[in-house]
């Protein structure tokens, strides 16, 4: 209906659909991930808190209460969802818990939540050996992510400095030197637009990228 034409139109309408859905799956995709990278963030930190409480005495379910309650982000939110699902549905630890991993899409979480399973039906001082184990093993592992990322940040860093500085000073240098002696086919009102919303655009996706890159535990 907009370009008056019945092909266009459906044309412009298959497109346009196309774009939506897979720009939506997209963004859902994004979305879990983000949500199992912030459970990752203070997973290892949970963990060290459970075996804690059970190697001092306290039941398994009192322990997860706690730390449902406590200040561990996306990872107390998720244990107050274990322990609705078991009280308000009757589901079992197990179940309640391996529900949990399927909506975690992450291997760390996924192997974190496999042990407090396993610990579950253990004694409480062999449970918070176990439970203590993979939580340092989580914790080496973000250290190690963390190294890795702080080689990466040193080339993203000089990218962005080129793209931010270097690339628009040579580009304006080019302009007004190249003016003087060649006939350039780039208008003021282009110009305008390129320094004052091209280059930033191009800034803001360059920074957008690097956080893309920065482990959650890193970016707060």
């Amino acid at each position: 209906l907009v370009f008056l034409e019945l092909i266009n139109s459906l044309i412009a309408a298959v497109i346009s659909g196309i774009l939506i859905i897979a720009g939506k799956k997209l963004f859902q995709s994004y979305k879990k991930k983000q949500h199992s990278k912030l459970f990752e963030k203070d997973f290892a930190f949970a963990l060290l808190s459970l075996s804690t409480q059970l190697s001092i005495g306290v039941s398994y379910e009192n322990a997860l209460k706690n730390i449902a309650f406590s200040d561990y982000g996306i990872v107390s939110k998720e244990f107050q969802r274990v322990l609705e699902e078991i009280k308000k549905k009757n589901s079992s630890m197990h179940s309640s818990l391996f529900s949990l991993s399927e909506r975690i899409n992450s291997m760390t979480a996924k192997r974190g939540i496999s042990q407090m399973v396993s610990a579950y039906d253990k004694g409480r001082k062999e449970a918070s050996s176990d439970i203590k184990a993979i939580a340092l093993e989580l914790l080496n592992e973000q250290k190690n992510e963390a190294r890795a990322f702080s080689s990466k940040i040193v080339v993203l860093s000089l990218m962005f400095i080129a793209v931010s500085a270097i690339i628009p000073a040579m580009f304006q240098a080019f302009i007004t030197v190249g003016s003087m002696f060649l006939e350039l086919d780039i208008s003021p009102i282009q110009l305008l637009l390129i320094v004052s919303i091209g280059f930033p655009l191009i800034d803001l996706a360059m920074l957008s990228y690097i956080k893309l890159k920065t482990p959650a535990f890193l970016s707060e």
